[in-house]
């Protein structure tokens, strides 16, 4: 009977350490927890941000709306372009048309170039803005600076500003559109002005199939 109290009584304070043991390990988890979310200002991470850490199949993001078309030929690496200053960097913008994306809240940001393809060179941004309305407003200032500038507009789908520049040695078409909070800019230059329309839509139709013009 003495042999039975004793072991008892020996294997409940070990259970009380150890209950006591996994008490301070929760409260360990939450406090750095607390202080992580107090660090964020409160709020999840988006994933689009470009301090976010890839994640998933060969680095890819948990979550990218901002996705533009892979053309094959001649495609230059721009995977690191995660916001619109980097954007800036690739110096194809002018400084009027940095000044609209930058009035307009312009913040993460995609980039896609192809230099060598036989319709020319391509390069396509998408730039989520501070909201729809911002995006929409953009895309018609934008539109508006390159006919100002001589671009001559041409039909394309609902919601697109295409226009073209030729009469030079190496045409440009250029197209601007805004889907849902995001601004999606993309220009051909090209080889020939004969073929320039055709090559343009052949070139932009996948990017509309792919993130679809909505104002």
């Amino acid at each position: 009977m003495t042999g039975v109290l004793g072991e008892g009584a020996s294997t409940r304070p070990r259970s009380a350490v150890r209950a006591l043991t996994t008490v301070a390990v929760i409260a360990a988890l939450v406090a750095v927890c607390a202080v992580a979310w107090s660090l964020m200002g409160h709020r999840v991470p988006d994933p689009e941000d470009r301090t976010v850490p890839p994640v998933g199949l060969d680095g890819r993001y948990a979550r990218d709306s901002l996705v533009l078309v892979a053309y094959g030929s001649g495609r230059e690496n721009y995977g690191s372009v995660r916001t619109f200053d980097q954007v800036v960097d690739m110096k194809f913008l002018g400084e009027r048309e940095i000044a609209v994306f930058r009035s307009h809240g312009a913040r993460a940001a995609r980039a896609a170039v192809a230099s060598t393809l036989p319709e020319g060179k391509i390069v396509g941004v998408a730039v989520r803005m501070s909201d729809r309305g911002a995006a929409v407003t953009a895309a018609d200032e934008l539109n508006a600076m390159w006919v100002g500038a001589g671009f001559a507009q041409t039909p394309d789908r609902p919601w697109v500003r295409r226009s073209e520049l030729t009469g030079r040695e190496r045409p440009i078409a250029r197209a601007v559109y805004a889907h849902g909070d995001l601004l999606v800019r993309v220009e051909l230059t090209g080889k020939s002005e004969a073929a320039l329309s055709a090559d343009f839509t052949r070139l932009l139709t996948p990017q509309l199939d792919l993130l679809p013009a909505d104002g």
